[in-house]
């Protein structure tokens, strides 16, 4: 059996919770995302380019050689710092700053997972992905979102694409027993509902789908929402408070990535695709946030996306 995207999740958490222990005090941070020309010196040699993987320390120097140059680094601490103005640094400086943090530290399990992921064979992954693909019918809507997510009961978005067999949608809302919850008729291809305005307080499941509403033969596929219990949302709320407070910059590209990999490692898919999408817009000359995207963008279906991104 194909090994899914959260399969190799949670292995990589099992095999790789101590791949960022410092070995030394002089090492001072991990390279998690190298994109452009980056280079580093240290006191007995001459500038030699960074790569993913690599391990800086005290007293080395970094320089960014020109504008589209972008580096996040990993501390012992799990503190991440994203660098992405042309420039020389040096690790010392960068030490004291990120130190210099009151901040609470996420469970070095995910970013070991994260860095791990970063740092594996990729291409690997990607053809694991394409030979899981499920082989279905081309739907007359096409929907951009996952046909199986977890959400919290909160809004939440739908999103698909426009059909010239139409002009007028609707948006049809089942239970498992096929009974409507809730309908409406959009002009639009997007559309946010408030799930508390439904009565679903029982349900763990949901369906829905988009149909014309002058043809309803001309209509996506069904798509699965699956509901979070209280308790599970409320853990999951916690856990995401840690991980927050270990940015400083939260409009910056390795935070959305970051928050990305998070949400798809508890199927809230819709929201993951998101925080990828955010990232992927905010540093646009970075490969490895494009080619995460993809894989994700694979492992949920919607594989023309992402052979256009990656």
């Amino acid at each position: 059996m194909a090994f899914s995207f959260l399969r190799l999740f949670f292995i990589f958490i099992l095999l790789f919770t101590s791949i960022l222990t410092l070995q030394s005090q002089d090492l001072s941070f991990k390279v998690l995302i190298a994109s452009g020309e980056i280079y580093k010196k240290s006191s007995d040699s001459t500038w030699q380019r960074i790569i993913i993987g690599n391990k800086l320390n005290q007293n080395d120097l970094i320089k960014l050689s020109n504008d589209k140059s972008y580096l996040v680094l990993l501390n012992a601490k799990n503190y991440s710092h994203e660098i992405f103005q042309m420039g020389e640094y040096t690790v010392k400086q960068l030490t004291q700053k990120v130190n210099q943090r009151n901040q609470a530290s996420i469970s070095s399990k995910f970013f070991d997972y994260l860095s791990q992921e970063l740092f594996s064979g990729r291409e690997l992954a990607k053809d694991v992905y394409l030979g899981a693909v499920e082989r279905r019918s081309t739907p007359k809507i096409k929907v951009f979102l996952p046909r199986t997510t977890k959400a919290f009961r909160e809004k939440l978005d739908f999103i698909w694409y426009s059909s010239p067999k139409t002009s007028e949608y609707k948006i049809n809302i089942y239970d498992t027993y096929s009974r409507l919850l809730f309908e409406k008729t959009l002009v639009d291809t997007f559309f946010t509902i408030d799930l508390t305005s439904l009565n679903i307080s029982t349900l763990s499941t949901i369906f829905w789908n988009i149909c014309s509403t002058s043809d309803p033969d001309i209509s996506s596929d069904e798509f699965i929402i699956e509901l979070l219990s209280n308790e599970a949302s409320n853990e999951i709320t916690d856990s995401l408070r840690i991980l927050e407070q270990t940015f400083d910059n939260k409009q910056s590209a390795f935070y959305h990535f970051t928050l990305a990999f998070f949400f798809a490692n508890y199927e809230l898919n819709n929201i993951a695709l998101k925080y990828f999408n955010e990232a992927v817009y905010l540093a646009q000359d970075v490969v490895e946030y494009k080619k995460f995207y993809s894989l994700f963008l694979r492992k949920i279906g919607l594989n023309e996306e992402a052979k256009k991104l990656w």
